[in-house]
């Protein structure tokens, strides 16, 4: 669950940056950008797959709602606990990763 929110929180930031990048409304201490002033080149998003191995139970469809163990500066959102894919194994996971970077798994 954790590895899920933390993986869309950061889709959300990315796309938060290419928002503001495009309207042209950042600082660069603000979003995306090192202290000097410099760009930092980001990934244009990070999609969350969950693998259903380990304590995942596909009988669990909903996540505790009374339960949030995130910092105390995020609020809880849970829209963010949706998985973009699931696949049943690692290898799997790792033939999608590959096939959405457009390279080839040798």
């Amino acid at each position: 669950m954790s590895d899920v929110y933390g993986a869309n929180l950061y889709d959300q930031y990315l796309q938060a940056h290419r928002h503001a990048k495009a309207a042209n409304a950042q600082t660069p201490t603000e979003v995306g950008g090192a202290v000097d002033g410099s760009e930092v080149e980001l990934p244009e998003g990070c999609s969350s797959i969950l693998v259903c191995t380990g304590v995942y139970s596909r009988d669990q469809q909903e996540a505790p709602s009374d339960v949030f163990h995130g910092h105390r500066d995020f609020r809880f959102d849970p829209g963010l606990l949706r998985p973009s894919f699931v696949v049943h194994d690692v290898k799997e996971a790792l033939e999608l990763v590959f096939q959405r970077e457009g390279r080839p798994l040798e």
